[in-house]
């Protein structure tokens, strides 16, 4: 017999089947073990010391180590620390998130965080502050207030931002660039991201989002550290250097992503984002950096912003910059797609 639509009731049985068991070996794979403990850490000689809590047995690892920048990057180990383990009569521990920090998952699709993200993180993708599916252009200031309140945010906690370095785009260097132009000055994030975070045990969970107390902060913007269209026009007008994140070849032309034409702005250089990691993908050093940024002609003393697509590439960029001293870089958040919207090319 068919269904009104024309297809036969037998298919959908067998997709709905084929979904439950495609969802079931999703939780197997993503779901934290219940029977795995977590692990207690020391440092000795250089080397991180996990010892498991049920057992005797100690395993050792080497310790990931974090770059040396410090102002917004923090190290996978570094994030164990704000964790407090409260020990129950038999000894298990249940870590729970430092009070004073709240932590996002920057990370864009919901099902990765569902079966797989930190104890005690938000699910927080930059789409959830732009005006449009495809645009980086932020909402206005009321609702982007409205929604960093809702989150919990505010300025007198610390937050801690995690992406995906191997996979990603840099969202988790979207979300600092936002919290930092909206006034709050303390925004980290995780360096090495994903893989380092399974790599250092950090604590694990899965399912939805944790409930947070609203906020009442009011954002002070920052303008110095964003570039709109026209503060791009007036930048052009005066040859002031900008850093093409996209690819190579989005650069020549190529426009994977629905951009209105393609191309490049004048006075712009181009640079992957991956050419500022090192060989185990950590951020280069700050030496490394200013010597990267200076052989594109980025100075010092001098304002400089950063674009791609929809400002998430280019705020990963931003991030580098500051990190490395250059402290006018900006990003700016409609980029590419706002700019060949508002700029339709002349017909010959």
């Amino acid at each position: 017999m068919l269904s009104a639509n024309g297809y036969p009731w037998i298919l959908k049985l067998v997709a709905i089947t084929i979904s439950v068991y495609l969802a079931s070996r999703l939780f197997q794979e993503f779901k934290p073990s219940a029977a795995q403990p977590y692990l207690d850490q020391d440092h000795s000689d250089g080397m991180l010391v996990t010892k498991k809590l049920l057992g005797n047995d100690k395993i050792e690892h080497k310790m990931i180590q974090s770059s040396s920048l410090s102002s917004r990057v923090i190290s996978a180990l570094d994030l164990i620390d704000y964790f407090k383990r409260d020990e129950s009569e038999n000894d298990t521990v249940t870590p729970t998130l430092d009070e004073q920090v709240l932590l996002f998952d920057a990370r864009n699709l919901y099902p990765q965080y569902y079966w797989s993200h930190v104890q005690g993180a938000q699910h927080s993708p930059w789409r959830n502050f732009t005006k449009a599916w495809r645009s980086g252009v932020l909402v206005d200031l009321p609702l982007l207030t409205k929604k960093v309140q809702f989150l919990g945010i505010r300025p007198e906690k610390s937050v801690i931002i995690y992406g995906d370095w191997e996979q990603g785009w840099g969202e988790e260097a979207r979300l600092l660039w936002l919290l930092e132009y909206l006034g709050h000055q303390k925004v980290y994030v995780v360096e090495g991201g994903w893989e380092a975070i399974k790599a250092a045990k950090v604590p694990i969970s899965w399912g939805k989002s944790r409930s947070v107390e609203f906020s009442n902060w009011r954002p002070i913007p920052q303008e110095h550290l964003r570039a709109d269209s026209k503060k791009v026009e007036l930048f052009l007008s005066q040859a002031v250097l900008s850093i093409d994140a996209r690819s190579l070849r989005e650069y020549q032309g190529a426009t994977p992503y629905g951009s209105a034409y393609g191309g490049h702005l004048p006075q712009s250089v181009q640079l992957d984002m991956k050419d500022l990691l090192d060989t185990e993908q950590r951020l280069k050093s700050k030496s490394e950096l200013q010597k990267l940024f200076h052989s594109l002609g980025v100075k010092l003393d001098q304002p400089v912003f950063t674009y791609c697509t929809g400002g998430i590439r280019s705020a990963f960029i931003y991030l580098a910059l500051r990190e490395a001293g250059f402290n006018q870089a900006m990003n700016y958040d409609g980029s590419w797609w706002e700019w060949t919207k508002n700029h339709p090319l002349k017909q010959p």
